[in-house]
């Protein structure tokens, strides 16, 4: 897993590292990727299902909500992704390097 971090240890590509991040970044992360998309989700295809019933289109009215639905989720991402590729601000924080061969804590 790649994810960007304060690094005033100067640790390496490639090193273990321990990283300590608050837990509202960890909320907001979480937020991010699962809570708001299945919002725009449910809104794409309540949205692309109503306008096959109204528009009276030709074809599976669930068809047209999944396109709707997952049209919608490919942008939310897209613009995330542009979003996030220039925000380091609440980053987690590199806290020291890990031991050779120490195996990720369980939790």
């Amino acid at each position: 897993m790649l994810i960007r971090a304060h690094n005033p240890v100067a640790a390496r590509p490639g090193d273990r590292v321990r990283v300590i991040a608050g837990s509202a970044t960890a909320a907001s992360g979480a937020t991010m990727l699962y809570m708001i998309p299945l919002g725009i989700f449910i809104a794409g295809a309540l949205l692309g299902h109503w306008s096959a019933m109204r528009l009276d289109l030709a074809g599976d009215p669930g068809l047209v909500s999944l396109a709707v639905g997952v049209a919608f989720l490919a942008v939310y991402y897209i613009a995330l992704r542009r979003r996030e590729s220039r925000r380091v601000v609440d980053a987690p924080t590199i806290i020291g390097l890990a031991k050779t061969g120490a195996s990720p804590p369980d939790g």
